[in-house]
């Protein structure tokens, strides 16, 4: 038995190139590593695979998110992986990390639990 070839009803949708989370994130990579900077190439360097790895994301990003005509995913997935990505370009710029209030409070916590334990042990020293 041989196949008919048939004329397609709609032409497949190709992707049209790259998306824009993936366009911020290579320009954000080129301001962060400028190429005329040696120290930033070095940096750029060591730290290639997080670059791969953000670029990577960023092109799934677009793709799920319905970028090109494919179906966008739910908002629990791409939002996970928009956390990824902060966290990925975090690394690649750690200076421009926001500052995090729950980090400050959990420091507090740990500052008296500290000095609860010191004034506990010098308590029981002076028996």
């Amino acid at each position: 038995m041989t196949r008919s070839k048939q004329e397609r009803l709609f032409d497949p949708e190709s992707p049209t190139g790259v998306g824009p989370v993936y366009q911020g994130v290579c320009k954000q990579i080129r301001v962060l590593f400028p190429t005329g900077d040696t120290d930033a190439q070095a940096r750029k360097d060591s730290l290639s695979g997080t670059i791969a790895q953000a670029r990577s994301l960023a092109a799934s990003i677009d793709r799920v998110s319905g970028h090109g005509g494919g179906p966008q995913a739910n908002g629990v997935p791409l939002a996970t992986m928009h956390g990824q990505l902060d966290a990925l370009m975090a690394r690649l710029n750690p200076e421009a990390t926001d500052h995090n209030p729950i980090d400050d409070l959990v420091a507090e916590f740990r500052r008296e639990e500290v000095e609860q334990r010191g004034r506990a042990q010098a308590s029981h020293t002076e028996e």
